[in-house]
């Protein structure tokens, strides 16, 4: 046997192992992603998910500290996640204190100190079709505008009705609590 045909076997082995492996391991990867996806709204400053999840010990100090009682614990169906920090915009919302005490809480670095007009725990979007100004149900609808802790720049009033700027939303929700359309014309998603 020559050397030309050993490396022809190792190379065949290299490859058909890796032909074998890849589906699990794509598998595996897919199943990691899910798990460590983000489900629900962060209080501000959270770190991205997976650093999150590997952070937070779940010690209840950024709770006790929010003076809101907006932060409350994910619950027994949020996975990996259950036990964390999370805030339900239809609940209560985060008001983006001035001096964001459940970051100075966190003595994990979970949650890292943040500007206000630079956060981003998620992103509010507006159903136009249920919207009471949009579908001229009540044209003087703007309690989502008048309510924003950063308005005229997260949102703003268009011709017709209000307007996510996706760049600058902070995903707070205050606009989704306060929204009196039935269903909510407006819904935060975790980003």
């Amino acid at each position: 046997m020559d050397k030309n045909e050993t490396m022809d076997r190792k190379t065949f082995l290299k490859k058909g192992l890796f032909a074998v492996a890849q589906p699990f391991v794509s598998m595996i990867e897919s199943k990691v992603r899910d798990a460590t996806k983000r489900r629900a709204v962060r209080p501000p400053g959270a770190i991205d998910e997976v650093s999150f999840l590997g952070k937070c010990t779940r010690c209840d100090d950024c709770v006790k500290a929010c003076h809101q009682n907006a932060i409350k614990h994910a619950g027994e169906f949020d996975g990996l996640a259950v036990g964390t920090p999370i805030i339900v915009p239809s609940e209560t919302p985060c008001y983006l204190c001035d001096d964001f005490v459940c970051i100075k809480a966190c003595k994990e670095e979970a949650l890292l100190m943040v500007k206000k007009e630079d956060v981003r725990m998620g992103l509010a979007s507006i159903d136009t079709k249920k919207c009471n100004r949009w579908a001229d149900i009540d044209p003087m609808c703007d309690y989502c505008f008048d309510r924003c802790p950063l308005k005229g720049r997260a949102i703003f009033m268009d011709n017709r009705g209000p307007e996510i700027d996706d760049k600058k939303c902070a995903g707070c929700g205050i606009c989704e609590y306060v929204c009196p359309a039935d269903p909510k014309a407006v819904n935060v998603m975790p980003v």
